[in-house]
């Protein structure tokens, strides 16, 4: 009793999106009349049918079913052989049920998309842009870049220039974008460009994106100086209306308090002189007469006390990504330090794979924000308050991911502030 069965070929050549197909031949090598279920095994199952599912054959007789393959035009299955089994199995007898193996050839293709963030950087020397390149193709893909201007008046810099992308990921490039020539004082200048992603031979994707070129002199400096001449102008008139008079008054009640006392003085001298001279006459001797003298003492400033300032704040811009399994949640922290605390005043939002789920932001424990990650692919945040975090309540990202399959979720927060120790 049992059944044997036939696959009609050992391989069988799949492209993504598509479907192909294969015979099976089982015959009931029993003695009694069997009813036989037929499924797919393997990593090929969740992409593979069989019609009918179950025969119902008389002792001594065979049918046939057909297999399909209908492989997704995703990231996976990879591109490359699949093994799969067709089980069959009796009903009447099972241990007389059979398996047989085969192989599913999936074809390669290549589905790459860029994106660039921020799309418009502001800078007076050199903007900051990144670069993110998703394969949505199912084989790796070798890709370089390149960014041009229609006036030719960029320089760009990617690093790095070239990368294999992954299937189903993101890879994020830096790209400096620098002027070639600049202006000391005007109007902001928009500079458009492109970055070019060239993934071997396949169609070059294109990603836009622009430069706003501002002028070198500080915005502030102009206003600064205008005050300062401002209040240049005002202490002059205030020492010639106001201190240079006092001063000049001062100065002639001194000298004229002087001349009193020279006067007086020398008023002194001569009546001292007139009586020496008639003592002498009365007592024909010489008399003799004395002064005296005075001293003054100073007095020595005291030292003025110093002084010690608190060390500057430092600028902070890094990326915190997460990579959390379909039906799982993942944290992600900055991690401060006592008595370190970080003022956040831009953030950016990033999910380039267009994962679904939710994201969280919060300080420590406590929520901030929540955001759906199917209602975006990048959003930019700026915030007039910074948000405030420290080390017992640091930045932290919460990812709820609910993504189907065994596609992982890659959302990324990026942020920028300052670290005040």
């Amino acid at each position: 009793m049992g059944v044997i069965a036939a696959l009609e070929g050992s391989t069988i050549e799949a492209a993504p999106g598509a479907q192909a197909s294969c015979e099976v031949l089982v015959r009931n090598t029993g003695m009694v009349v069997d009813r036989v279920l037929l499924d797919v095994l393997g990593d090929a199952n969740e992409w593979a049918t069989v019609e009918p599912d179950q025969l119902n054959l008389l002792p001594g007789t065979g049918g046939s079913a057909r297999i399909t393959f209908r492989p997704p035009r995703a990231s996976f299955p990879p591109a490359g052989p699949v093994p799969f089994a067709l089980r069959v199995m009796s009903q009447e007898d099972p241990e007389g049920s059979v398996i047989e193996e085969g192989m599913v050839a999936v074809g390669s293709f290549t589905d790459i998309s860029a994106e660039l963030v921020p799309k418009t950087s502001h800078a007076r020397r050199q903007g900051h842009h990144k670069l993110i390149v998703q394969n949505r193709g199912n084989a790796p893909a070798e890709v370089r870049l390149s960014a041009a201007d229609p006036d030719d008046a960029l320089e760009f810099r990617f690093k790095p220039e070239f990368i294999t992308a992954d299937p189903g990921t993101a890879t994020f490039v830096k790209l400096r974008v620098a002027p070639r020539k600049r202006f000391l004082k005007g109007q902001s200048k928009s500079l458009p460009f492109q970055a070019f992603i060239l993934p071997g031979e396949a169609e070059p994707v294109t990603a836009e994106g622009a430069l706003l070129q501002r002028q070198i002199m500080p915005e502030w400096l102009l206003p600064a100086l205008a005050l300062a001449i401002v209040a240049g102008a005002a202490l002059v008139a205030l020492w010639f209306l106001v201190f240079k008079p006092e001063v000049h008054a001062a100065a002639t009640q001194a000298v004229q308090q002087q001349t009193r006392s020279l006067a007086s003085s020398a008023a002194k001298a001569s009546q001292a002189a007139s009586q020496a001279n008639q003592a002498a006459a009365n007592a024909d001797a010489a008399a003799a007469g004395g002064g005296s003298g005075a001293g003054h003492k100073g007095a020595s400033p005291s030292p003025p006390a110093g002084s010690s300032s608190a060390p500057a704040p430092v600028p902070v811009s890094t990326l915190i990504p997460s990579d959390v399994p379909p039906g799982k949640t993942g944290t992600y922290t900055y991690k401060l330090k006592k008595p370190q605390t970080l003022t956040v005043s831009d953030v950016v939002l990033e999910n380039p794979a267009g994962d679904t789920g939710t994201m969280k932001i919060q300080a420590g424990k406590t929520p901030l924000f929540e955001f759906g990650l199917a209602d975006f692919r990048n959003l930019d945040y700026h915030f007039v308050q910074p948000l405030t975090f420290t080390a017992a309540n640091p930045l932290e990202i919460v990812v709820v991911c609910t993504n189907t399959g065994t596609t992982k979720c890659t959302p990324a927060l990026s942020f920028s502030g300052l670290l005040h120790k």
